[in-house]
């Protein structure tokens, strides 16, 4: 065994940025639409687990030609095709298929939430969730959540990782209601704050005049990227880095060229 000190150690320069992406809103926001513009190659396509989302019809064809899209109906599904992922290869009848990708999108963790909850009320037998499976469903989303990071680390994919929406309230000071991943609150808390990326969709309309001086509303694909007081948006970076708030139509290599590159100096 070498000596893990000597072999390791690198200049925190030199320390790749942890491409884990979290991308949340309401249905229609394009959520879907920015993940899909992740890279992918011919050899080294994306994959698309489509956890009971109904498919991937908003994305470009010329996308689809690089994207394997698997829809997964269990818990145990979302279990084999990971573990195949880590491992680098798909067992079929002895033979060992190569498995790669350059970026891993799981759409949605709101419905493999779900998936959870149900592969433990099936395993216990009961029909409900108890304060016991509750527990549990925590645990397992927190070693889900784990797993997206050591994904990441051990395939060198991208992993982009899509839930749905809701509001957290406050009640007694409700200025300070928050839009959050649609996920039990803790599990979507520890989400955010293992993610190195949390961003937020959103459409928004604008009134404007155009040259007839006729009023047109114009609309717009946005991404809230970096923090926000109300969203759980979040953008790892130094401190005195500068991010937009917000981009318009977002894609990768918008992300990539303004604020990737410049964090790698």
């Amino acid at each position: 065994m070498g000596n893990v000190l000597q072999e390791r150690k690198k200049r925190a320069s030199e320390a790749p940025i942890d491409e884990v992406y979290i991308i949340y809103g309401k249905s229609g926001t394009g959520k879907t639409v920015v993940a899909s513009t992740f890279p992918k190659t011919k050899e080294a396509p994306m994959l698309y687990l489509d956890i009971l989302e109904g498919g991937i019809g908003s994305v470009d064809n010329k996308d689809k030609e690089l994207i394997d899209w698997v829809p997964i109906e269990s818990f145990e599904e979302v279990d084999e095709v990971l573990e195949d992922v880590i491992n680098g290869y798909s067992l079929v009848d002895g033979k060992k298929i190569p498995v790669k990708y350059s970026t891993i999108v799981i759409d949605s963790l709101t419905q493999l939430e779900y998936l959870i909850k149900k592969y433990l009320k099936t395993n216990s037998g009961k029909t409900s969730m108890t304060l016991q499976l509750w527990g549990q469903a925590k645990d397992s989303q927190e070693d889900v959540y784990n797993l997206l990071k050591y994904l990441h680390m051990k395939t060198g994919a991208r992993v982009v990782a899509i839930a749905h929406e809701k509001e957290l309230s406050d009640d007694n000071n409700p200025e300070f209601n928050t839009i959050i991943p649609s996920l039990m609150t803790s599990s979507s808390v520890s989400l955010c704050a293992k993610a190195s990326f949390v961003w937020y969709t959103k459409i928004e309309k604008e009134d404007k005049v155009d040259e007839n001086n006729n009023v047109v509303t114009k609309t717009s694909f946005v991404t809230y990227i970096s923090a926000h007081p109300y969203l759980v948006t979040k953008c790892r970076k130094p401190k005195d880095f500068k991010v937009p708030e917000k981009v318009v139509d977002m894609t990768y290599d918008k992300f990539k060229k303004n604020v990737l590159d410049k964090l790698h100096g």
